[in-house]
């Protein structure tokens, strides 16, 4: 069983998606669509058990999930809402991951292997992978994650901006931002 994730990004004005989040959505839609048109077509079965979305409200301005705002974009553009899974809560990377494995096990069982392919931008992908390697919070048994990491043409400010979260990220992927390291030593109890 396998399912295209699309991770959120941040919601533009009017909580509309981000043109990043809409590179991300056109990519995702067009290999399921794509999928399901040689599935027809070969009268086999469809490769991937649908597509799931993840985001919740990052924004104090949002009145609308990212999971929410990704689902309806998905929906106007052919994409049948029964193949759409939504994960309305998480408001990081993190628990992005964490909150879809939960989603995936509640609906499916604990017995059924599961891959997952997460949809993102190439600046983002190296911490989706550390973060699904590394973490201690996250249940990975019974998961296959891979990521299809695309190009973008952010402008460099954002980029190095992006590149170093990416670099925090390695310090300790169960930070909430990334960018905050403790040096203190734990108290021992």
């Amino acid at each position: 069983m396998e399912f295209l994730v699309i991770l959120g990004h941040r919601l533009g004005p009017d909580n509309q998606p981000s043109p990043i989040l809409i590179e991300r959505l056109k990519q995702a839609s067009a290999m399921y669509l794509s999928a399901l048109g040689r599935a027809e077509q070969e009268a086999t079965r469809l490769p991937y058990k649908g597509i799931i979305v993840t985001g919740g409200i990052t924004h104090p301005k949002q009145t609308l999930s990212e999971a929410e705002c990704m689902k309806r974009w998905l929906v106007l553009h052919g994409i049948c809402e029964q193949d759409i899974l939504c994960e309305f809560r998480a408001r990081h990377t993190l628990e992005n991951l964490i909150n879809i494995t939960t989603l995936v096990r509640e609906r499916f069982g604990r017995r059924q292997h599961t891959d997952l392919l997460a949809v993102t931008h190439d600046w983002h992908a190296p911490r989706v992978i550390n973060y699904w390697n590394r973490s201690r919070t996250l249940n990975r048994q019974g998961f296959t994650f891979s990521t299809l990491a695309m190009p973008t043409k952010l402008p460099l400010k954002d980029r190095v901006a992006q590149e170093m979260m990416n670099a925090l990220s390695w310090v300790d992927p169960d930070r909430r931002s990334g960018a905050i390291i403790d040096y203190r030593k734990p108290k021992l109890a």
